[in-house]
């Protein structure tokens, strides 16, 4: 599904996590930025061990403060797909509810139909079986 599927339902959660993915690569950014430095620290005689922690804790800061901003990110749109996929899955189910009312109905009046013509049959018949009791009656 793409953005635009469901941008205008939810537009402020959409530009959430938008904003969690972007301060989430800031973030990488800014770790491979001390990384890169840390490692320029190496060759420094005077500054090795600075470089090493600023690599370590360039690393690691990295990954523990960008992949909740992503992970967040993802959440949001994981949760507004759902909600889509919900509210499809209910029309589509409305649809068919209303297309088995229809059908019921359709049944239900064919049936009462049949019984009316059955009935008027049944009428008929008796009127006809009345009339030859009166005529051999009145030819007695």
């Amino acid at each position: 599904m793409r953005n635009d599927e469901f941008e205008n339902e939810y537009p402020l959660l959409l530009t959430i996590g938008l904003i969690c993915k972007v301060i989430g690569i800031v973030i990488v950014i800014v770790a491979v930025i001390g990384f890169f430095y840390g490692i320029s620290l190496i060759n420094d005689y005077n500054s090795k061990t600075i470089g090493v922690i600023l690599i370590f804790s360039s690393l690691l800061s990295g990954l523990l403060f960008s992949v909740p901003f992503f992970a967040f990110a993802e959440l949001i749109k994981v949760f507004v797909r759902i909600e889509i996929n919900t509210r499809k899955t209910n029309k589509e189910r409305r649809e068919e509810m209303i297309e088995e009312s229809e059908k019921q109905q359709k049944i239900e009046k064919e049936q009462r139909k049949r019984e009316q013509d059955e009935a008027m049959e049944q009428r008929m018949r008796a009127q006809l079986e009345f009339e030859e009791q009166m005529k051999n009656w009145n030819n007695k």
